[in-house]
């Protein structure tokens, strides 16, 4: 329609969505002009009755009677008021009033709380990926346990590979060499058998010539290997032999050939201990014990007064 005949649908300030909620036409291309306006029917039906509400009103103002002439003007008394003109009451728009009733326009503004999506901040304290955890250098330590085992390994000599005769005996002489989760390569690394083709036997085993080494060692000479109460795996991991069916005697000692190298050693720490106690050098510190000295690689002698017990090897 021309821009003239726009009827004013919305308000001032209004926006597009806003105006098409009211069911109304908008246009903001012509400056100056209603942007929010009826359509054509509304606009002419709007007219219409802006038209047959002036009509009516014009009607009633006919109908109503004239207005009595007012009194001669009486010189002591003061004239009466005129009555108020009864079209008053017909002024009252019975119509209009109602059509502004649906400025639905505030329950619009409901839509502000989408402007609570400012939560998404938090997102961004993820990247705090503390990769301190990189300090993983504890692997390190793993290395040094075994080092003080391999130490007594000197029996690997006679059984560097484990063939199949060393191998060959029955499932149910298999004497256990290994400890709950070993496996096959920490079996082998022990100079053992391994084999896992049969269930519920031992998949790691001596062989026949460190079962007849352990056997070689008389019971009542055997020499302790681990501490009091070591349990079997415990032993075996320290590469000892373990038979707990004698009671009495050590159940966690060192086979023929381990106790041989152990008194080699011995004597050969004899000979470095040896001395005057006179001359002997402080090793360890005051209070400490016998395996604490020898741990150190020291030589430990208590017997004589007044000297250091823990001392320095020749």
């Amino acid at each position: 329609m021309e821009h003239s005949k726009r009827k004013e649908c919305g308000y001032k300030g209004i926006d597009e969505s806003e105006c098409k909620r009211k069911n109304c036409c908008f246009d903001s291309s012509v400056p100056g002009a209603i942007k929010c306006f009826f359509p054509s029917s509304k606009a002419t039906s709007s007219e219409e009755h802006r038209k047959s509400t002036a009509s009516s009103e014009e009607i009633e103002k006919q109908k109503a009677p004239a207005p009595a002439p007012a009194p001669a003007q009486k010189p002591a008394a003061a004239p009466a008021p005129a009555p108020a003109p009864v079209t008053t009451t017909a002024t009252t728009t019975k119509t209009t009033t109602p059509t502004t009733t649906t400025t639905t326009t505030t329950p619009a503004t409901t839509t502000t709380p989408t402007t609570t999506t400012t939560t998404t901040t938090p997102t961004t304290t993820t990247t705090t990926t503390t990769t301190t955890p990189t300090t993983t250098t504890t692997t390190t330590p793993t290395t040094t346990t075994t080092t003080t085992t391999t130490t007594t390994t000197t029996t690997t000599a006679k059984t560097t590979t484990t063939t199949s005769t060393e191998c060959s005996m029955s499932p149910g002489a298999r004497v256990d060499c290994g400890y709950s989760g070993v496996s096959e390569s920490q079996c082998r690394n022990k100079s053992c058998c391994f084999d896992s083709s049969i269930p519920n036997v031992k998949w790691c085993f001596y062989t026949q010539s460190q079962v007849a080494d352990c056997k070689a060692v008389p019971p009542g000479q055997r020499t302790e290997c681990g501490s009091p109460g070591i349990s079997a795996d415990q032993c075996r991991k320290l590469n000892c032999c373990f038979d707990s069916s004698i009671s009495g005697v050590k159940w966690c000692f060192y086979s023929s050939s381990q106790a041989q190298a152990q008194a080699q050693l011995q004597a050969q720490a004899q000979a470095q201990c040896s001395g005057p106690p006179s001359k002997r050098k402080n090793c360890g510190n005051p209070g400490m014990s016998a395996n604490e000295c020898k741990n150190k690689g020291c030589c430990w002698d208590s017997s004589v007064p007044n000297v250091p017990w823990c001392f320095a090897r020749n």
